[in-house]
């Protein structure tokens, strides 16, 4: 299903053809994605992003939808609802942009559209953001939605900075 944010922001369900686009969007920003996202070592050819594209599409994860995110016409990064806690009524949400399109409030302004969908159609009363505690842009992007730090937990990621802790972050729905 194709979501459209407004006039310039569209989703549209990831699936195997984006994986030429989202190996090139990979490529191009690789030296900033890596630093925070280990999936970034395996997309090294269109296989690799096929793998890293089926890793989510097929997920087993509940209420796990991803999205390849346009702006302006432009694939431009991706989209996820990671998955839904039904008992817990919280949705885990995740993404990375193109390093040209950051600054344009895309990311706050998909968050704030979800948002509406997520608390009426899937009963969801909080959203939960993970962000590497370097990730000073992603954190800023979270907290400027209203995400507020609720705790952390040790980092197991094989990153290049492993010594850093995965803030949690959490936004209440109303």
């Amino acid at each position: 299903m194709k979501i459209e944010i407004n006039s310039e922001i569209t989703l549209n369900p990831l699936t195997m053809s984006d994986a030429s686009s989202i190996f090139i969007l990979v490529n191009q920003n690789r030296n900033e994605l890596e630093t925070f996202f280990p999936w970034v070592k395996s997309v090294e050819n269109r296989e690799g992003a096929e793998a890293y594209i089926a890793d989510r599409i097929y997920s087993d994860k509940p209420g796990a939808h991803w999205f390849s995110v346009s702006f302006r016409g432009q694939k431009s990064g991706v989209f996820g609802i990671k998955s839904i806690d039904k008992a817990t009524q919280t949705a885990e949400l995740g993404y990375w942009l193109h390093r040209e399109v950051r600054g344009r409030a895309i990311t706050n302004t998909i968050i704030q559209s979800l948002s509406q969908f997520l608390a009426k159609a899937k009963a969801v009363k909080t959203i939960e953001f993970r962000c590497l505690e370097k990730n000073e842009a992603g954190r800023r992007v979270v907290e400027k939605a209203g995400a507020q730090h609720v705790g952390s937990v040790p980092n197991e990621l094989d990153i290049k900075d492993p010594q850093q802790a995965i803030y949690i972050y959490h936004l209440p729905l109303i």
